[in-house]
């Protein structure tokens, strides 16, 4: 019976040690919620902060999001995508549903991917979590560098007319259109 207390006293523990962090986040949790004409969208993701560092970049130069590397394309758990209607992406169709949205960062262009599973957090002692054979949808994108600096990591969805929008990843220098038709 001790043993049975100890165990439950140790599980309370990390149970509202696990809360806490939820709740306490450096990187705050964003909902972004879209509506043009049928089409309603919603991105949850989390917004990590610049504080000075290098974004974007090398490993070996100490880039926070290296080049080449999967990114769950925000902080804390997996940026999460969902959409009532089919879209067309980049030229592309993908069903309505709710995906994980990571990213692989180049220096020219990204891999932007829609994966099936959701619930990810970031890395694990065995990499990334995320499986590339539940990529719905893979798509590269050409980024555009900006002037201003956005210090701290935004998603914006921008409607252009009608029928499309255009899914916004922005942080330090660097944004990412991603066009979005239906």
């Amino acid at each position: 019976m001790k043993y049975i207390l100890i165990l439950l006293i140790a599980l309370f523990g990390l149970n509202t040690r696990l809360m806490a962090q939820k709740t306490n986040r450096k990187s705050p949790t964003e909902v972004v919620a879209h509506t043009n004409g049928n089409l309603q969208m919603q991105v949850t993701y989390s917004r990590p902060s610049k504080k000075e560092r290098l974004i974007f970049g090398e490993k070996a130069k100490g880039a926070l999001v290296p080049y080449n590397e999967k990114w769950r394309t925000g902080a804390n758990e997996a940026t999460i995508i969902s959409f009532n209607v089919p879209l067309i992406i980049e030229g592309n169709q993908i069903e309505a549903g709710s995906y994980s949205l990571y990213t692989i960062p180049n220096a020219d262009e990204w891999v932007i991917a829609f994966n099936s599973k959701t619930g990810y957090w970031g890395k694990s002692l065995f990499g990334s979590p995320f499986k590339e054979k539940k990529d719905v949808l893979r798509i590269k994108v050409k980024l555009e560098n900006v002037k201003s600096i956005e210090e701290q990591f935004t998603i914006d969805i921008r409607e252009i007319d009608a029928k499309n929008s255009k899914l916004e990843l922005k942080w330090d220098t660097t944004m990412v259109p991603i066009q979005i038709g239906f």
